[in-house]
């Protein structure tokens, strides 16, 4: 594994560790009684915890090699589409 690989796995782990923090910040979207209304407190919290997770998702999601953004293609990234760098073995 070369040093463009390691760096392509380490992006994708903190990819993956991303989503459930997300999950913590909508959790009380999710769970809560659909006929009470909304705590602002939450409606602040679950829109600034929505905007981090995009913001960090742009900022992590991208090819090591060009710095191209790899979009929303997640488990199947074995070539740069942009620049053709191989990020998986």
């Amino acid at each position: 594994m070369n040093d463009l690989q390691s760096e392509f796995n380490t992006r994708w782990w903190r990819q993956m560790a991303a989503t459930p923090v997300m999950l913590v910040f909508l959790g009380p979207f999710i769970f809560r009684d659909r006929h009470a209304p909304i705590d602002p407190t939450y409606l602040g919290m679950g829109l600034v915890g929505v905007v981090v997770a995009l913001g960090f998702s742009f900022w992590n999601w991208r090819c090591p090699a060009c710095n191209t953004y790899l979009g929303r293609r997640f488990f199947n990234v074995r070539h740069c589409f942009s620049c053709g760098a191989q990020l998986q073995p």
